[in-house]
C-alpha cells in the first residue's frame, strides 16, 4: 500500500496478496485490487460498496469519507485481497518519497542477516589432536554433559 485511504486495516507500507477472482463473484464489503480508473496504470486496494446495475464496481478506501469518483469495470478486477503482510512493502514506499538512504539499509540488514545464517549453519570443523581427535564443539560438550548415564547391567 502506497497511501492510507485503507487505514486502519491496511496501513502505507503494508503488502497485500490478492488471489485471482471472477468480477461476477466480487460481493459489496470484499478488498478488491482493482486497476484504477481514474488513472490508468496504478493498481487501487479498495473495498467495494456496491455492484452496480451497468455491472460495474463502486469502491472505497476505509479512510476516505467519499465513495471513488469513477465506477470500475469487470474487466478492471484483478483480486482479492486475501493476506496481509504488514511493513513488507516499506521499501517500495521509500523509493517512491524519494528516500533511498532507508532503502539501503534495508538493504544492508538483509545482506548481514544472509551472511550470519550461513555462518551459524556451518557444521563445527574436526579438530585432530585434542582429546583423541574427536570433535570439541560447545554444542556437542553440552549435548555430551546432559546425558543422563546408566549403569552397566549386571
Amino acid at each position: 500500500m502506497l497511501t492510507g485511504s485503507m487505514r486502519p486495516g491496511i496501513a502505507p507500507g503494508d503488502l497485500v496478496v490478492s488471489a485471482p477472482v471472477a468480477p461476477e463473484r466480487v460481493r459489496p464489503g470484499q478488498v478488491v485490487v482493482v486497476e484504477d480508473p481514474a488513472r490508468p496504470g496504478p493498481l487501487l486496494v479498495h473495498r467495494v460498496v456496491r455492484r452496480n446495475a451497468d455491472g460495474t464496481l463502486t469502491t472505497k478506501g476505509d479512510a476516505n469519507s467519499t465513495e471513488d469518483p469513477a465506477a470500475v469495470p469487470a474487466t478492471g478486477v484483478r483480486g482479492l485481497a486475501r493476506l496481509r503482510v504488514p511493513k513488507a512493502g516499506l521499501p517500495a514506499l521509500w523509493l517512491r518519497e524519494g528516500r533511498t538512504l532507508p532503502v539501503l539499509g534495508a538493504f544492508a540488514a538483509l545482506i548481514a542477516l544472509g551472511w550470519l545464517a550461513r555462518t551459524t549453519g556451518r557444521r563445527p570443523k574436526h579438530t585432530a589432536g585434542r582429546a583423541g581427535g574427536h570433535r570439541t564443539s560447545g554444542v556437542r560438550a553440552t549435548r555430551v554433559a546432559t546425558q543422563r548415564t546408566r549403569p552397566a547391567p549386571r
